[in-house]
């Protein structure tokens, strides 16, 4: 059992990357086509589409990179200005916490765009209308590309649901399992409306969970993510008398 934690302690990060990768080009190969047709025409979600997309736009993450970097400045003022008092050392953990978050959506957003501009991927709707009209409804990709329609792999919208609710499960341990739960069926709406292929819902949830891992690993070694933030130790009397002496 020991050997088999230590194994994957230094083996998880290349193993997962490339279940991730084999199981996103089974995906693109076999899969994808057939899950976008199936959402395309079904009957019952036409008429849900329109408001299942609003609830997408709760995943764009310049929202949540704004509002959790502006609180956290707040939040530090707050601490700065309020030193060791109980207001300032909540101000100063609270803000920590919301750097977190805030680091978390970045890291993973970072790579999901960097990975849309080195891909160039189509997004469903053009292979969809190849379908309807009878045209040769292959895939296009169109590498280092800027436009927004050659952008859908990996998807951002499933990295930010992700890493947001990854970031909230660490904060809080005993919401892990319903808020990892609402972040992964957020991001599968993507797919359902069809703004995304299911290789590219894989791919965004994967860096999602990345993200919140480099972030978690940044902040807890340097101490903070702790529960509670410990005032600093005050000097000793015989110092700060042998300094006024001076």
């Amino acid at each position: 059992m020991l050997l088999l934690r230590d194994f994957w302690k230094r083996w998880w990060l290349p193993l997962s990357l490339a279940l991730v990768a084999v199981s996103c080009v089974a995906c693109i190969v076999w899969v994808d086509r057939i899950v976008a047709k199936y959402y395309f025409r079904h009957p019952e979600l036409q008429q849900v589409k329109v408001e299942l997309k609003y609830w997408t736009q709760w995943s764009e993450a310049e929202f949540y990179l704004v509002a959790s970097f502006a609180a956290g400045l707040v939040l530090f003022g707050i601490a700065w200005v309020s030193k060791t008092t109980a207001l300032g050392l909540a101000a100063r953990l609270y803000a920590r916490r919301s750097a977190f978050i805030g680091c978390s959506i970045a890291c993973s957003g970072a790579a999901v765009m960097v990975l849309k501009f080195l891909v160039g991927r189509s997004r469903p709707n053009e292979f969809l209308k190849a379908n309807e009209y009878g045209k040769v409804s292959e895939y296009v990709f169109l590498p280092f590309s800027f436009d927004h329609q050659y952008q859908s792999f990996p998807s951002g919208h499933a990295a930010t649901s992700v890493a947001l609710a990854g970031a909230l499960a660490v904060l809080f341990p005993r919401l892990r399992w319903p808020l990892l739960l609402l972040g992964v069926g957020m991001a599968f709406i993507r797919v359902v409306i069809t703004a995304h292929y299911l290789s590219d819902f894989i791919a965004g949830c994967y860096l999602g969970l990345l993200g919140v891992l480099a972030a978690r690993w940044f902040f807890e070694s340097r101490g903070y993510l702790a529960s509670t933030v410990e005032a600093p130790a005050p000097e000793p009397v015989a110092s700060t008398l042998a300094s006024e002496t001076q």
